[in-house]
């Protein structure tokens, strides 16, 4: 009698929007059928065996946002990163501005925060074309985060950055970036914003200038800086 083979059909790597780093504490991960994922000592969560189709995914962690996501489970294997954004009861070590209000679209937005000392430098390469970047602060490497790369307008898109050299602080995105890029391109990170919901409700911290809420292609659809009234 042959065994069944085990094949991973969606993984998952969940991170805080604001750090960039991954979260393992409390963190709950099930298919909207109640069947839950797999915890891997690696830091992913993955889902086995699902006949390909799409997928309603719950993602939950204590002082985090629920997030659902449709995700789409192929003949192979799929690699997600979700980033989730503090709740009201999330314990900041600083100063914390709430900015809320109406979702611009329907369609899949994602929020990204602009720093006001950049997590990211741009490499020589990297300007010129090449996948790989470096950060201002290595510490812990994260896994996988998405970034949202902001050269002004015709120039932005979303990407994936994944580590090519952790102990050297050294991430490559998915693929090249199809535009050029100098001194004032921001190369912010982003997160999915929950779709269930009709508002948005994002914490700005008093390191960050900027919030922006971006398509799935990177337009930009609305930003809201910081003012001395907030």
């Amino acid at each position: 009698m042959s065994r069944r083979s085990i094949k991973v059909s969606l993984a998952l790597m969940v991170t805080d929007l604001l750090t960039g780093k991954p979260i393992q504490t409390g963190l709950r991960i099930r298919l909207d059928s109640g069947l839950p994922a797999l915890g891997k000592k690696e830091g992913f969560w993955v889902f086995l065996n699902l006949p390909p189709a799409l997928y309603t995914v719950v993602v939950e962690a204590p002082f985090y946002q629920k997030k659902e996501m449709r995700l789409l489970a192929g003949e192979g294997f799929s690699l997600v990163q979700v980033g989730l954004i503090p709740n009201r009861h999330f314990s900041f070590s600083q100063p914390v501005h709430w900015l809320t209000g109406p979702l611009p679209s329907q369609r899949p937005i994602w929020a990204a925060l602009e720093e006001q000392t950049p997590r990211f430098r741009l490499t020589q390469a990297f300007a010129a074309g090449d996948s790989t970047l470096s950060l201002y602060d290595t510490g812990p490497a994260f896994s996988t985060l998405q970034v949202w790369i902001d050269g002004e307008e015709g120039k932005r898109g979303l990407f994936q950055l994944s580590p090519e050299r952790m102990e050297e602080g050294r991430y490559r995105l998915d693929r090249p970036c199809p535009f050029p890029m100098d001194h004032r391109t921001k190369i912010l990170p982003a997160a999915e914003v929950d779709g269930t919901s009709q508002r948005y409700d994002i914490p700005l911290p008093a390191s960050c200038n900027a919030l922006y809420l971006v398509d799935g292609d990177g337009r930009l659809l609305l930003s809201r800086q910081r003012t001395g009234d907030e």
